[in-house]
């Protein structure tokens, strides 16, 4: 939901492989789910109204995301299509890009290498730019170190992995700056959730700890100052359908909410849930709003 430039992006908020979802059971949906779509609104003070700041559609085969479309309006309007391909395992192999969703002409952005089911390798391109990340494992097949590094063998960041138990487990995470400085991150993991976070970079040291409901997903995140919370409506399989946000805005450099709500489409043509933004659930929060009033204007 945050966008911040590109490459400051990629050099700085490194994202876990393990966090992606790319099967319907990660979003806690059954396999004959054929889409979820997500219509994220937010308030605009000079308009008095909520609006559609972006669009998530999400389209599944036999249970694996197979196209996955965002348009949004945070920099302008903005269009990615990813086109998703797996082996006879159901193992991801490769990611493919293109910004029309009407006429596709896609481009290579990720490709995934296994040895013995374990993912090795991943391959991305940005810009001019090929970027490898390489997994290591334990005799239990755990992973124990990640290193991401350019083509010119630039590394760019480095993960290490120590575990008291299979979902019990610390991260130290370093990321190499431009200017040879190094942004250091401490996790703790508990039952494969991240509880607790130290980032020591140039410019600040900052802890985070977090809290989760009994389905896994983060209601809170506390920096010693600010609470940011997120609430959820599941649906009857356990996926989200309603949430609000509060989160950190990096455009804006404010604490922003936002309001989530989705639609789920099965093969046999049922829906649950509704991408239209829902007053009442919004009212529920008692928003310091002009008015619960909405515009989807994004196109």
């Amino acid at each position: 939901m945050k966008k911040s430039l590109f490459i400051t992006l990629f050099l700085i908020c490194i994202t876990l492989f393990s966090q992606e979802k790319y099967k319907a059971s990660d979003y806690s949906l059954p396999n004959n789910v054929k889409s979820y779509n997500t219509f994220i609104y937010k308030y605009d003070v000079d308009l008095g109204k909520y609006f559609v700041i972006e669009k998530h559609i999400r389209i599944f085969e036999k249970g694996l995301l197979k196209y996955d479309y965002v348009l949004d309006n945070y920099l302008g309007r903005f269009s990615q299509l990813k086109k998703l391909e797996y082996n006879d395992q159901n193992q991801l192999i490769s990611i493919e890009e293109a910004e029309d969703f009407e006429n596709p002409q896609y481009y290579p952005y990720q490709e995934f290498y296994y040895e013995k089911g374990k993912l090795t390798k991943i391959s991305e391109i940005f810009g001019n730019k090929r970027v490898f990340t390489d997994f290591a494992y334990d005799g239990k097949g755990r992973i124990l170190k990640e290193k991401k590094y350019q083509d010119d063998k630039l590394v760019l960041s480095t993960v290490d992995y120590h575990y008291t138990s299979d979902k019990n487990f610390t991260t130290k995470k370093v990321v190499f700056i431009n200017d040879n400085s190094r942004k250091m991150v401490d996790a703790v993991y508990q039952n494969n959730l991240k509880i607790s976070e130290e980032v020591d970079d140039p410019a600040a040291k900052i802890s985070y700890t977090y809290q989760y409901d009994d389905k896994g997903n983060e209601t809170l995140e506390f920096d010693g100052v600010t609470n940011l919370d997120k609430h959820y409506v599941y649906g009857k399989t356990g996926a989200v359908i309603k949430s609000k946000k509060t989160l950190y805005d990096d455009l804006e450099f404010d604490i922003v909410n936002y309001f989530e709500f989705s639609e789920i489409t099965y093969e046999d043509g049922t829906k649950e849930g509704s991408r239209t933004f829902d007053k009442d659930f919004a009212k529920s929060f008692n928003m310091s709003v002009l008015s619960y009033d909405f515009v989807d204007d994004l196109k």
